[in-house]
């Protein structure tokens, strides 16, 4: 699930609204004539529950921030393009003031009136974005792949990952897509993951730990199930460690980006054939002694022998930080929207079928309960929605929503706790639902 909070930070600046148009010279007259309206731009805070007995996490923090102000209409008729940004190593952690010290997040804060949506994702401490960049890649027969559908590991493919001492147990939980499998093996040694990768005329595997990829991808979507954004036009970037983990990123979901522009990092060149069709502009310093530019310029060659759209700036006499050059050229920008994804696969998760007539909070049941209960509520219209629990001298307990939501109607299931997590005594409770100007309290009843 995804947790919303109030907008944090309320933007100042004048922003002019984005349509989708592929038109670049409406791109950049955007870019230029900036104050030419007065939405409001803003950051929105967002809490991704992993529920992944193999993830070493519970959870993946992120900012959002929206172009234009829509707490009130978050499914407007035009989306807007929207760039997912890893950050580098040293910005992991919770404080969202790590977010904004580099980067994109850094440059949209400073300057409201950016006509993307960003979407940042905050990876814990010591955690990396792509744990694969240095891992050996072997190259096995296509054929032992099997059925791409099949969520099963056949016994070719399993007898040459033991050839390659690789050995997943029988008892693997294999999740399958299209072009990768992902095997998650008990091992004495604690939760062994492979990940297979599955090319045009060969199979390449590669020893993995657990992808924080998985996660940014869960968030991308609900954000794309939320606001309005245009599911054509998604782009990718990273600086440093992010640039990185751009480049797995877009390797494990190829098709999910419409344009990729990883900065002062690097990729695995032995997997480039799953990028090739998928825009690449990277950016490095010459003279970087933190992240060679050896690990992005292999990459983009290999990319370039298979004739994949790919570009590289390479920035003479310039070290570690060529972000700021690089974010700072509408030129990037111009780029990003010259690209499209067209496939009708990559469309934004539709809205209900059946959008409730009404504002309606139901009574919870079982009721009086233990342990959990459920909640039922309809929201006619998208919008800023609050579920919260007081007990019986109106003190608040819980928060169950506290963000945007689509017109719908939901199922919470509540388990008597309070936001710490711990157990509430029995007794008499009251829950209260708002959405816009509408409010509406019922009565429930804890047994112990």
């Amino acid at each position: 699930m995804i947790v919303y909070q109030r907008p944090w930070v309320a933007g100042m600046s004048k922003e002019q609204r984005v349509i989708r148009s592929g038109c670049l010279a409406l791109a950049l007259a955007i870019m230029v004539l900036l104050d030419a309206s007065n939405v409001g731009a803003e950051w929105y805070r967002g809490r991704y529950e992993i529920d992944s007995e193999i993830a070493p996490i519970d959870h993946m923090s992120y900012l959002l921030f929206l172009p234009q102000k829509s707490t009130t209409t978050p499914v407007a008729e035009v989306g807007w393009p929207l760039i997912v940004s890893l950050h580098g190593k040293g910005q992991e952690g919770e404080a969202d003031s790590l977010l904004l010290l580099h980067g994109l997040p850094r440059l949209v804060d400073a300057n409201r009136h950016f006509p993307f949506a960003v979407l940042a994702p905050h990876l814990p401490e010591s955690l990396p974005w792509d744990v694969s960049q240095f891992t050996p890649v072997f190259e096995l027969q296509s054929e032992l792949w099997g059925d791409p559908a099949d969520p099963t590991l056949p016994d070719g493919l399993r007898q040459a990952l033991g050839d390659h001492g690789i050995l997943p147990s029988q008892d693997s939980h294999i999740v399958a897509r299209d072009r990768l499998k992902v095997i998650y093996s008990p091992a004495p040694e604690g939760l062994q993951i492979t990940t297979v990768f599955r090319g045009d005329s060969k199979l390449t595997v590669s020893q993995l730990q657990w992808r924080a990829a998985d996660a940014v991808i869960a968030i991308l979507d609900e954000v794309l199930a939320t606001f309005a954004i245009d599911p054509t036009r998604i782009y990718l970037t990273g600086l440093s460690a992010g640039g990185f983990g751009a480049f797995d990123l877009a390797t494990v979901f190829p098709h999910r980006f419409a344009a990729v522009a990883p900065i002062a990092g690097g990729g695995n060149p032995e997997v480039s054939p799953l990028l090739q069709d998928t825009p690449i502009w990277a950016f490095h310093g010459d003279a970087d002694r933190i992240n060679a530019p050896f690990y992005t310029q292999t990459m983009v060659n290999a990319l370039a022998e298979i004739g994949a759209d790919v570009r590289l700036t390479l920035y003479p006499g310039l070290g570690h930080n060529v972000w700021d050059l690089a974010y700072a050229d509408p030129a990037l920008y111009e780029w990003f929207l010259d690209h499209t994804l067209e496939s009708e696969s990559m469309t934004a998760p539709a809205a209900p079928a059946d959008v409730p007539s009404a504002f309606s909070l139901m009574q919870n049941y079982p009721n009086p309960f233990n342990p959990t209960t459920t909640i039922a509520f309809d929201l006619p219209s998208a919008g800023h929605a609050e579920l919260n629990l007081f007990n019986a001298v109106g003190q608040h307990v819980a928060t169950l929503i506290d963000g945007l939501r689509r017109a719908g109607s939901y199922r919470l299931r509540w388990d008597g706790r309070d936001d710490a997590g711990r157990p509430l005594a029995a007794g008499q409770y009251f829950y209260r639902l708002t959405a816009g100007p509408k409010t509406e309290t019922r009565r429930l009843l804890l047994l112990r």
